[in-house]
């Protein structure tokens, strides 16, 4: 849960970064907020969410390229293990 304070403490804004149904969640409290105060509030969330999910994304694309290296990687050596179980009969004189 995280919150804070915005405007000038005009209103409160709470959220867990939780996604429900592909969407995150903001509650915002208004105590004084004035309707230009409320209008930038709210830009400044939907900003603040859409450089959240842009950076969740890169993090996710450079997590998917770093299994697929390790992926790589262990097909690579189990294939070598196989291959020299296979190839042992013929060398009979290590």
């Amino acid at each position: 849960m995280a919150a804070a304070e915005v405007a000038d403490g005009a209103a409160r804004v709470y959220t867990d970064f939780q996604l429900h149904e592909g969407c995150t969640r903001f509650v915002l409290i208004d105590r004084q907020l004035t309707e230009r105060q409320a209008g930038r509030t709210l830009q400044r969330l939907f900003e603040i969410e859409a450089y959240r999910m842009l950076a969740l994304l890169a993090e996710q694309r450079r997590t998917n390229r770093l299994l697929r290296g390790l992926i790589w990687t262990g097909v690579g050596f189990v294939a070598g293990l196989l291959a020299v179980r296979l190839m042992a009969p013929w060398f009979t004189w290590l």
